[in-house]
């Protein structure tokens, strides 16, 4: 396993990739428990908190299943890991594209330990183990953890790269019982086909960077088309649909209609409408359009059980409707293959001090199960 991490990336061939799961076991985690498992420490660590635990009530019964289903595929379309050695750390990740991955829902009972552990072992699965493009992860920026591990401490204001974005969002819902389809004054609303997709990708690209549309492979798949085949081997859909305003031959709006398995990830993400704005129209024009892009992109989630429709956007919120009721910010962190090494550079660097601190704290304590641990830091593996 070392000699093959050391392996330059440039002299590997496809099958030469070193597992993503014998990447992670290599950081002394436990990778594929059950979710019940991980369920438990996302319920202790108040991951969970109350209004998210009400929106997920429902569909425990069947989330649960779906996970267990997912980490079993090979090779892997999810990805769940724990860490015990001292207290509970957990997290996952899951295919959002053919060549990218989703990270999310690292949860701790306040162990730097396990959540360096969790953090750096996915980021070197990643780019390790395949040629995967990138990576996002989606975190609530008021949340101080993930803030510094993903956010603004790692953009160095290089622009020029276009390896990494950072952005945030309004995350919102409707209910699918108050889209109306109306006349509309001014635009037309058209679904996206091979021919359309391009006009869609290109305002995408002025509103949100060429990182956004690279890992979301809006150019080379815009429907999720190769994703989707190996989720229908499993018996179940990851695509999405687009939907263009256009105000005679102008783009002015967009909305990308992703749908999945319901729950991959405890926010909905996977199944988000997210509405992308041409800049400085005016507000009730704005509104309109954006009303209008919802009403049809809810025929793609008629069969979506939620009764209402996750909706992100960075259009400010004098732009959106009345029914689109707001419900936290979040913010995306996006990093390409070129800045995962700077990216996990930044997180060796920033766990050395926190876990300094720690093993400050506890070595006279536990100086027995710190020593291990150090001696477990420096294996960790450079990338």
């Amino acid at each position: 396993m070392a000699s093959l991490l050391e392996t330059p990336m440039e002299s590997r061939s496809t099958s030469s990739y070193p597992d993503e799961l014998d990447i992670l076991s290599a950081y002394g985690l436990q990778v594929q428990p059950n979710f019940d498992d991980i369920l438990a420490i996302y319920q202790a660590s108040g991951f969970l908190y109350p209004q998210k635990a009400e929106s997920l009530a429902p569909f425990w019964p069947e989330i649960g299943p779906l996970w267990n289903r997912l980490m079993r595929t090979r090779p892997p379309l999810l990805i769940g890991a724990v860490d015990r050695r001292n207290k509970r750390s957990t997290g996952a990740i899951f295919r959002s594209s053919t060549r990218t991955w989703f990270v999310q829902h690292l949860a701790s009972d306040g162990d730097a330990y396990g959540t360096a552990a969790l953090v750096m072992a996915c980021g070197a699965a990643i780019y390790l183990s395949s040629e995967a493009n990138g990576f996002q992860v989606w975190f609530r920026g008021d949340n101080k953890l993930p803030n510094r591990l993903f956010g603004a401490e790692f953009f160095d204001g290089n622009e020029e790269k276009q390896d990494h974005a950072l952005r945030t969002y309004n995350y919102s819902k409707v209910q699918k019982s108050e889209l109306k389809r109306t006349p509309s004054h001014g635009f037309d609303v058209i679904r996206c086909d091979d021919t359309t997709a391009p006009i869609a990708c290109s305002l995408i690209s002025q509103v949100r960077g060429p990182a956004f549309v690279d890992v979301e492979e809006l150019k080379s798949d815009p429907f999720l088309a190769g994703i989707d085949s190996q989720f229908q081997c499993e018996g179940l859909r990851r695509y999405r649909h687009i939907y263009l305003a256009l105000k005679g031959d102008t783009p002015v709006g967009c909305a990308i209609a992703f749908r999945g398995p319901l729950g991959l990830n405890f926010s909905f993400l996977e199944n988000r409408c997210d509405v992308v704005m041409k800049p400085n129209l005016e507000s009730s024009q704005a509104a309109a359009i954006v009303e209008a892009l919802l009403a049809e992109a809810a025929s793609t989630y008629a069969d979506f059980e939620p009764e209402w429709i996750p909706v992100t956007t960075d259009c400010p919120p004098a732009d959106l409707p009345a029914i689109v009721r707001p419900l936290r910010v979040y913010t995306q962190a996006i990093y390409l293959r070129p800045a995962m090494p700077r990216f996990y550079d930044g997180l060796r660097a920033t766990y050395g001090r926190l876990l300094a601190r720690q093993m400050r704290r506890e070595t006279f304590r536990v100086p027995t199960v710190e020593k291990d641990r150090e001696a477990a830091i420096s294996q960790w593996p450079t990338i």
